[in-house]
């Protein structure tokens, strides 16, 4: 698959897919509540990611000027992992966080996860 993926700040229209995603992977991830993430969407820490136009997966991420940016949850659906769309995330909330002043990005994640390879 080579399709290019486009990264954008998600909204509340996509507030449905967000859940979907993070209900289907709850072994995985922490819970928030759609207010939280409905909220989050407001500042921009609600990341979208796209392949031909269609949801390819999320990042929720903290504050754009502290220095240490967080991420509070990153997924992308199944059956499109392992083509880099999850670092393609990771990169252009990496470019905007530097800019606006941050200088590291910090999470915490399940030892026990299939993601880990992904974050090493």
């Amino acid at each position: 698959m080579s399709d290019a993926v486009t990264v954008r700040p998600a909204t509340p229209d996509d507030l449905t897919y967000v859940d979907f995603l993070q209900r289907r992977n709850a072994e995985d991830l922490s819970f928030y509540p759609l207010s939280v993430l409905e909220r989050e969407m407001g500042p921009r820490r609600v990341l979208l990611a796209e392949v031909n136009s269609e949801p390819a997966g999320y990042l929720y991420h903290g504050s754009l000027s502290s220095p240490t940016l967080r991420i509070y949850q990153a997924c992308i659906q199944y059956d499109l992992r392992g083509y880099l769309y999850g670092a393609a995330l990771v990169r252009w909330l990496a470019d905007v966080g530097s800019a606006a002043g941050s200088l590291e990005i910090a999470l915490r994640c399940g030892s026990d996860i299939a993601a880990n390879g992904f974050w090493r």
